[in-house]
């Protein structure tokens, strides 16, 4: 219902905002809540296949990588730890026994690790960053939501030719171009408001590359879904569906803003 969506919008938006305001633990306690949850639907999800994913190591190990990317853990201890994860994986199916579908098990439970885990523990990675890492992660998540919010209100009024129906039936082209136009007015929005010293080219730069790549993001969830063969991924937040269906877009968004301003800013 159109009420429940804006009033988990009134309440959650604020509320993030908040927790990036806040950063140190109380950032990171919200981004292991986002990633235990968003596992936990994308496990369930998969397991409709018949697919026994490891979904107690896959959670546990993805709320392991945010917090040792939080403490700024080295690319050593980083590697001990994925070669740890790939031996647990396999040790756990050999203890089962469980032969047939093995591999595709612990391929789902390792893609979920980096899906979710990885790919949101970057909110952790901007905000951690020197000077401006609360500014850029108000950016994330504004620039995310106009892109989100400029497809979604054009593609519904305006939307005609679609992009890839069998995956995402209401994606149009005029979609994509209402959240390209939504995420450059969020940034340089944004650079008005609390960002004076990024450059103009930069705007463009970062509006136009999130998004591209948060709609490829919404894009990624549908394939997920349709092979799934469910409309939402959950029911967790009340208009908006699951986890995966609100963060979906900030699950590429960023890594790409991350990069961005490590290698080109």
């Amino acid at each position: 219902m159109l009420s429940h969506r804006i009033i988990v919008a009134l309440i959650g938006i604020p509320l993030v905002i908040f927790l990036v305001h806040l950063g140190g633990i109380p950032f990171l306690c919200f981004v292991l809540i986002i990633i235990a949850l968003g596992l936990r639907e994308f496990y369930r999800l998969i397991q409709k296949e018949n697919i026994i994913s490891l979904k107690v190591i896959g959670i546990i190990s993805a709320l392991i990588l945010a917090i040792s990317i939080y403490f700024n853990i080295d690319n050593l201890g980083l590697g001990i730890f994925v070669t740890i994860l790939i031996l647990v994986l396999f040790l756990a199916r050999l203890y089962t026994r469980r032969i047939e579908g093995s591999l595709l098990d612990i391929s789902i439970t390792l893609l979920g690790v980096f899906y979710v885990g990885w790919l949101i523990s970057h909110f952790i990675l901007i905000r951690q960053l020197p000077y401006w890492g609360k500014e850029y992660t108000y950016l994330l998540f504004l620039t995310t939501w106009s892109i989100d919010n400029g497809a979604y209100v054009i593609g519904s009024k305006w939307g005609r030719h679609k992009v890839i129906p069998q995956i995402s039936p209401r994606k149009s082209t005029e979609g994509i171009a209402g959240g390209l136009v939504g995420g450059l007015l969020a940034v340089f929005l944004v650079r008005w408001w609390f960002l004076p010293h990024l450059d103009y080219i930069h705007c463009l730069g970062i509006g136009l590359s999130l998004g591209i790549i948060g709609q490829l993001g919404d894009l990624s969830e549908s394939l997920i879904k349709r092979e799934a063969k469910v409309k939402d991924t959950g029911k967790f937040l009340p208009g908006h569906g699951g986890i995966l269906d609100r963060f979906d877009s900030l699950f590429f968004t960023a890594p790409i803003l991350y990069y961005y301003i490590k290698f080109i800013m």
